[in-house]
């Protein structure tokens, strides 16, 4: 992650229109303050300058051509470093402008795939991807404990369909969920998923 960042609550807007993807997200807080819809806030400037910095790493980005054996042999440590692309987590207090700021960044992403939920919407989906993958084996893989793991499987297809999670009201308050979500965040991280998330 990049930082934790917690803005200020001086936000009087919730919502900005979705402008050029030239444009940082900067330059569009700064353009809704000169319209008189947002007041400038020293907090919030400082979580835009992450969220800039993490739209252009994202709008950089290239993934290797390949991660197979061979190539993560060949390639230095330094580059495959340099490849990964950090989060952010944000938090702060009701009304501080947390999802206001996330949600201009996400609707002004458009060079990957992306997804912005509500957390506990998103494991609902986790859970219920589980289950049908569960259905697909034949019931004496279940009992065994190496052949039913479906941590991976489930990575694996949030993966294909999505390389930025914006997670709205991130909090787990549960065992079980804080389980499965360490290792399909290991999972996901691993396969270049970048997320967001307030909480």
């Amino acid at each position: 992650m990049y930082a934790v960042i917690q803005p200020s609550s001086s936000c009087i807007c919730r919502s900005i229109a979705r402008t050029q993807a030239t444009a940082s997200i900067t330059q569009l807080y700064q353009a809704e303050v000169k319209r008189g819809k947002l007041r400038e806030d020293g907090k919030q400037l400082v979580l835009l300058k992450y969220l800039d910095e993490l739209k252009d790493d994202l709008d950089n980005f290239r993934a290797p051509a390949s991660n197979s054996f061979l190539s993560r042999l060949f390639s230095s440590s330094r580059s495959s470093s340099a490849e990964v692309v950090k989060g952010l987590y944000v938090y702060g207090n009701v009304g501080c402008g947390k999802t206001m700021l996330m949600d201009l960044f996400y609707d002004n992403m458009d060079s990957v795939s992306k997804q912005r939920t509500h957390f506990h919407d998103f494991m609902l989906d986790v859970h219920e991807r589980i289950h049908e993958y569960k259905l697909t084996l034949p019931p004496k893989h279940i009992s065994d404990r190496k052949n039913y793991d479906p941590i991976p499987v489930v990575a694996r297809h949030i993966a294909s369909e999505t390389k930025l999670l914006c997670f709205d009201e991130f909090q787990v308050t549960d065992v079980a969920d804080a389980m499965i979500l360490k290792r399909l965040f290991e999972k996901l991280f691993d396969a270049g998923v970048v997320m967001i998330a307030t909480g």
